[in-house]
């Protein structure tokens, strides 16, 4: 089992909890604490895509997940 081709949708998935969590935060009222949980979203959007072309891990699923991320961390 090649546990590389994993990685970049991991780094998705944790771009995506990290946007479930700002919109929580936001709708809470707490915006500091949305805007780091934001930061933090892009710096694993921007890991994902850089692990997936150092890896050459493509996948259908990777670029659909990516982009429901990014919906819900930046839409």
């Amino acid at each position: 089992m090649n546990i590389k081709k994993y990685i970049p949708n991991t780094l998705t998935c944790f771009n995506l909890i990290s946007g479930c969590i700002a919109c929580v935060m936001a709708l809470q009222g707490d915006l500091k604490m949305a805007a780091f949980w934001v930061i933090l979203a892009a710096i694993f959007d921007f890991s994902d895509g850089f692990a997936a072309r150092l890896l050459h891990a493509y996948s259908p699923i990777g670029k659909e997940l990516d982009s429901l991320a990014d919906v819900v961390s930046f839409g």
